[in-house]
């Protein structure tokens, strides 16, 4: 008897020697044609600053599996939405590759890019201004999660300081010329007489 069934199975085979005496043999037969299930776990859609690591958790009824989970870990910038933490096997041989899962890890600062209406400094000495002035500080950033400028109104300030943020949490901060003197000079006068 014979069996192509997953699962365990008694096998017989009955033969008859030369002499007329009959012989049975019994052996056991495991057989798995069928792969094992993996779950994916460990992605997100949410930008992050830190390492991520995907975890693929295997299931097998039949033969199990040969580990019980797989890992892949990611420690650079990804936007990614098809990351799997690789493959797993049941003891017969038979494999699946994990489901996908998105990564999006962006370590990178953001740049300060242009400034509107900063100061003109000219061979070290800066323009000074009277009025209120409004700066705009532009941002770049590489890894890819975005960044937004940053608007702000100054009076009696010389160098301000803008604190750039990307989408993952990662921040810069950007100097900038300023030079702005709202305040009328004070006089103090002498020389008269009462």
């Amino acid at each position: 008897n014979s069996s192509n069934k997953d699962g365990t199975t008694n096998v017989s085979c009955t033969s008859t020697t030369g002499a007329g005496k009959t012989v049975t043999t019994t052996a056991i037969m495991k057989v798995d044609t069928t792969p094992p299930t993996c779950d994916s776990s460990g992605g997100s859609n949410s930008w992050t600053n830190k390492s991520v690591t995907l975890k693929g958790t295997c299931s097998d009824s039949t033969s199990k599996c040969q580990s019980a989970t797989v890992e892949k870990p990611y420690s650079s910038n990804i936007n990614s939405t098809k990351e799997s933490p690789g493959t797993v096997y049941d003891n017969a041989g038979n494999s699946t590759i994990c489901p996908v899962q998105t990564v999006k890890i962006d370590m990178s600062e953001p740049n300060c890019g242009s400034v509107t209406n900063a100061a003109t400094i000219v061979n070290n000495v800066p323009t000074w201004r009277k009025i209120k002035q409004t700066i705009t500080q532009t941002c770049s950033d590489l890894g890819e999660s975005g960044c937004n400028s940053i608007v702000g109104t100054y009076d009696n300030h010389t160098v301000v300081t803008m604190t750039l943020r990307d989408g993952a949490g990662n921040i810069n901060t950007c100097k900038i010329n300023a030079y702005v003197d709202t305040t009328p000079p004070t006089c103090k006068s002498s020389g008269g007489s009462d």
